[in-house]
């Protein structure tokens, strides 16, 4: 919220220098869903890119010398080397970023509370509301319960097709 103010946040103070003064984030609902989503990958960008780079770091040397002596170049490296060792990681960083996405309840409620208009209302902020400010228990607990099967349902989804594409030699 700070960095996003819209009288005296860094973000606006930067965009003085290009002549855009008071930009209000959370005014309409465009930009306030693209600040959320601005938000919610800056904070999740360290923790991919720690996987990352563990898992390059486990990339056998010999194996990109070896594409090398066969005259690869850097983009045939990663291709035929990186990313194969790479989709482990891959595959459980989409899981783990859908699943991460759909609990985005925090950064909503801190920072919109689902506005302006509903605009930014998620899901989950949604079951939120039933419960906590509208007192419908019951709708409440329905929309949990299809929020949990179509959670079970995408996830297996996500892993059948990720699975797909592993059990296959090539690179993707």
């Amino acid at each position: 919220l700070w960095i996003l103010n819209s009288n005296n946040g860094i973000l606006n103070q930067f965009l003085s220098n290009f002549d855009i003064t008071n930009f209000d984030w959370f005014s309409n609902g465009t930009t306030a869903l693209l600040s959320l989503i601005l938000v919610s990958a800056w904070k999740n960008i360290g923790y991919g890119m720690l996987i990352y780079i563990a898992a390059m770091a486990n990339i056998p040397q010999k194996y990109y010398d070896n594409a090398m002596l066969d005259g690869a170049n850097k983009l045939e490296q990663f291709k035929v080397v990186t990313l194969p060792y790479l989709k482990p990681s891959i595959i459980f960083l989409t899981i783990t970023s859908f699943v991460a996405s759909m609990k985005a309840f925090q950064t909503i409620d801190i920072m919109t509370e689902g506005g302006p208009f509903r605009s930014t209302e998620a899901f989950i902020y949604l079951i939120y509301r039933y419960i906590m400010v509208d007192f419908k228990v019951g709708r409440a607990s329905a929309a949990a319960i299809i929020f949990f099967l179509l959670l079970i349902i995408i996830i297996a989804l996500l892993l059948r097709i990720l699975k797909k594409y592993s059990e296959r030699n090539e690179a993707w």
